[in-house]
């Protein structure tokens, strides 16, 4: 692990900062029911949440067999447009996010999220927190989206950091992965929607529990000295 004190912190959205997994099912749902497919559960959906929306929905129609997974490329835009409508029915920040973010507020911080950007931008404004970070990367700026590192490079040049200096924080091994191709150091947070298993087997430089164990991570590591 690398010692140069860390300079700027890349977060993730979904998993990390909001607990977002049951208005993501419940637009899930019913762009399946409206398409003539059953409603799936929670822990279903869940597994399919992180590679941004025409994967999910594309896992989601291929539950019931691979020939729905082209009604799942049409149905995109009605579950956009449904979910942007109910995005933060049951949508909340994770315990302790606000006050970690202000404790923080001194480091460069950045989200990067395979979710739309217009909508990561508003969900982030609803609960207030939209201030504390000087970057927001998503798919519409990338050609390629998380696990390939393009995103996470795209904020280290908005904000002048080396990879050395950088830590991605997520909850599933692409997050992890983003940053070791992208050369930053990685903490995975274990409270998201990601699968624990596959989160700690990708060997995050470090684990986080809570979101205020989080911050003491960050914060002693930018307090360290080569």
């Amino acid at each position: 692990m690398s010692g140069e004190r860390l300079r700027g912190v890349l977060f993730d959205l979904d998993g990390v900062l909001i607990d977002s997994g049951r208005d993501i099912m419940h637009a899930v749902n019913w762009t399946l029911e409206k398409n003539g497919l059953p409603a799936l559960p929670y822990e279903t959906v869940k597994t399919h949440i992180g590679h941004g929306a025409a994967e999910l929905l594309a896992r989601c129609f291929g539950e019931y067999g691979p020939e729905h997974r082209e009604a799942a490329e049409k149905a995109l835009p009605a579950y956009k447009t449904r979910y942007l409508a109910h995005s933060v029915v049951e949508t909340s920040l994770y315990p302790g996010v606000e006050e970690g973010l202000s404790q923080l507020a001194g480091l460069p911080m950045a989200v990067v999220t395979n979710k739309p950007g217009a909508l990561a931008d508003q969900i982030l404004k609803h609960f207030g927190i939209r201030r504390y970070f000087g970057c927001l990367v998503s798919p519409e700026m990338l050609t390629r989206m998380k696990p390939d590192p393009e995103g996470l490079q795209l904020a280290m040049k908005e904000f002048g950091l080396a990879p050395g200096e950088t830590v991605m924080v997520g909850d599933t091994w692409s997050d992890v992965e983003a940053g070791r191709q992208a050369g930053t150091r990685t903490i995975g947070v274990t409270w998201g929607l990601g699968e624990p298993t596959s989160l700690r087997a990708s060997s995050p430089d470090w684990l986080a529990h809570t979101f205020p164990g989080l911050v003491r991570i960050i914060q002693d590591a930018s307090r360290t000295k080569k």
